[in-house]
């Protein structure tokens, strides 16, 4: 019986050492990315310190990780010498030793937990965040919502089944999960919020933000999707309701900071700036064999991948037009990109005088979340500063409209207006889609925009019931040619 015992502890711990093992491998690697393939190295200190470009969050997220490593040491002797103990006594328990199993499983999570709670410690926000969206990742949502004090929290419509999941594992938490569109409507009226952040990718975002201007909410806008396709409709809204719609992006955000104070009937011209992307000067030949590893390199900012190749194409930058013609309302042909390759410069207003207004700042989105958080208030920010004393150039670009047409359709797509910059969009993000799956090539992007484009029959001024059919439409030509 006693052979049996240490059979039992032996076994109990080597199954605790193998299935730490992976993650034990995760934390050392993640200190030395080449030595793991790019996807893999989403814990990496580099890559967190180019997202936040904050010495204080990069403190945090390191302090995170060595509570992590600890945790896993601890749990694993815990658990170890646990099961070897209860073998040695004889217990009969099968359920004792299945909860102890469990604990390993538990570890990722609450580093998870941990790293996006020092996040919003960082943001230091005064108020509630009375409701909160959530995309795709679950298992460190509880962490979130209790740290936040959260009251509503909706999941991706797409993801019904993880939110009744999700509403069973935070059942002691005063907070509601809802999902589906009537969910994001929901979080959208709350009574108790002042402002909406809408944040979620694609068309989806349309009629929630129209139901939060119609609840009389300001909202912090960071879906182009909003105003690319139905900005005909959500500014005429926003003004019959008096609510103010404040730009998240950066670019926007840099003009909308670039004309406070100023008045609106003497811009003469808005100027957005574009890095120019990882293929900056390059040329259509050169372009014929690039890879979904090089699309992702971009030389300035850590996005998600979609938004990083619709940099790499310009594709964003053309969006980044249509929704800036509908924000500060001047037509296109006073709006114009330029390439700023440093991301210095987030982008300029010249008006009728000749004077131009630049905002200038480096590359991260915290500043432009918390103004528009805060507006017209300027709080203290924690993190980098440009300086000028070791700042060596700013350069400027025209772009090239030949190499990346993209943004050439965007802005004829933007001048025609009605349906097509809602074709535009959707065309993109099928073809991106696509991309990302390794099905088609980069240079194909573009080609599927243009063929959806000019496919499509002309809507003049589309209810919203008819930008989301152009939107299936769009995606069910390009599910039958590709």
């Amino acid at each position: 019986m006693k052979k049996n015992s240490r059979f039992a502890g032996f076994y109990m711990g080597l199954i605790f050492f193998l299935m730490y093992l992976p993650i034990a491998v995760v934390i050392v690697f993640s200190f030395n990315e080449s030595k793991l393939p790019v996807k893999f190295t989403g814990f990496s200190l580099k890559w967190y310190q180019e997202l936040f470009h904050d010495r204080a969050m990069l403190e945090a997220l390191v302090n995170s990780l060595i509570l992590g490593v600890l945790s896993c040491l601890v749990s694993a002797v815990i658990g170890t010498l646990g099961a070897v103990g209860l073998s040695r006594i004889h217990w009969k328990s099968k359920g004792a030793l299945e909860y102890i199993s469990i604990l390993p499983l538990m570890i990722p999570e609450i580093i998870l937990g941990m790293v996006l709670m020092a996040f919003f410690y960082m943001l230091n926000l005064p108020f509630g965040m009375l409701t909160l969206l959530i995309g795709h990742t679950v298992f460190c949502v509880p962490y979130i919502l209790m740290e936040v004090k959260a009251r509503l929290a909706g999941m991706d419509p797409a993801l019904e089944e993880a939110a009744r999941d999700l509403a069973v594992r935070v059942q002691d938490l005063d907070v509601k999960i809802v999902s589906q569109m009537g969910g994001l409507i929901e979080l959208a009226r709350m009574e108790e919020s002042d402002i909406l952040v809408t944040a979620i990718v694609g068309m989806i975002g349309i009629r929630p933000t129209m139901e939060a201007i119609l609840a009389g909410k300001d909202i912090a806008l960071a879906n182009k999707e909003t105003l690319v396709t139905a900005g005909h409709l959500i500014m005429p809204l926003a003004k019959q309701f008096g609510v103010q719609i404040l730009p998240v992006d950066s670019e926007h955000s840099a003009i909308f900071q670039a004309l406070h104070g100023e008045k609106r009937e003497q811009i003469h011209k808005l100027l957005i700036t574009a890095s120019g992307g990882p293929f900056r000067g390059k040329k259509t030949a050169d372009l014929e064999k690039v890879t979904l590893e090089d699309t992702l390199k971009h030389p300035n900012w850590v996005m998600g991948q979609k938004i990083t190749v619709d940099s790499a194409t310009l594709v964003n930058k053309g969006l980044e037009v249509m929704e800036a013609r509908w924000l500060f309302d001047v037509d296109l042909d006073h709006i114009q990109v330029v390439v700023q390759p440093q991301s210095i410069i987030h982008s300029m207003v010249e008006f009728e005088d000749g004077a131009v207004m630049a905002q200038l700042g480096t590359p991260d989105m915290k500043l432009p979340i918390q103004y528009a958080l805060y507006y017209p208030e300027r709080r203290y920010l924690p993190g980098d500063r440009l300086n000028f004393s070791t700042l060596q150039q700013i350069t400027f670009e025209q772009p090239d409209l030949e190499t990346f047409y993209g943004l050439k359709l965007a802005f004829e797509a933007g001048r025609t207006g009605g349906s097509l910059p809602t074709v535009l969009n959707a065309a993109n993000e099928k073809a991106v889609a696509l991309f990302l799956d390794r099905k088609i090539k980069y240079l194909q992007i573009p080609e599927i925009i243009q063929a959806c484009m000019e496919a499509h029959k002309n809507i003049a001024a589309p209810t919203v019931e008819e930008i989301l059919k152009t939107e299936q439409e769009t995606y069910e030509f390009i599910k039958n040619r590709w």
